[in-house]
């Protein structure tokens, strides 16, 4: 499936569902989940402290 389809689709559904109400606004809606589909997205990563003990949930039990 294609970003496209996935957006039209999304305009689709909001269109059934009354939440846009003009072609202008259709499009617009288009184009901004399309945009927002294809933009890079960054991912943050957490990496271990290997110098810290670590984390045991039943340590006071």
């Amino acid at each position: 499936m294609t970003v496209q389809e996935i957006a039209k689709d999304f305009v689709v559904a909001l269109i059934s569902a009354g939440k846009i109400a003009s072609e202008s606004q259709a499009v617009q809606s288009y184009l901004d989940i399309k945009n927002m589909l294809s933009a890079s997205h960054k991912v943050d990563t957490i990496t271990p402290d290997n110098n810290k003990t670590s984390y045991d949930p039943f340590k006071d039990i």
